[in-house]
């Protein structure tokens, strides 16, 4: 896989399913975070074309007062410390 594919899969995702099955193809592994108590959902790392990869999940609350919506989700990609790409989906339930 090529860092041009794993863009268009990122502005692709559209479920958590999604972000599993992008560390899988591209042999992401995630990062342990015992401690986790904010809103990332999940840190994915490896290598790809010699470059350091890190995919990061996050989810924001979209409601506002007397409003009750679905969480949003980002997904951004950094490349060598670099934020390249960014794909985003909201929750479907």
């Amino acid at each position: 896989m090529s860092i041009e594919k794993l863009i268009e899969t990122i502005k692709a995702v559209s479920n958590d399913e999604d972000i599993k099955l992008l560390s899988k193809n591209f042999d992401l592994t995630e990062l342990d975070r015992p401690d986790a108590k904010n809103q990332i959902l999940g840190i994915y790392h490896g290598v790809l074309d010699g470059k350091s990869i890190t995919v990061t999940h996050r989810w924001y609350d979209r409601c506002r007062v007397f409003q009750i919506q679905p969480d949003g989700n980002k997904v951004a990609l950094e490349i060598d410390g670099i934020k390249v790409a960014e794909g985003s989906f909201l929750d479907d339930h």
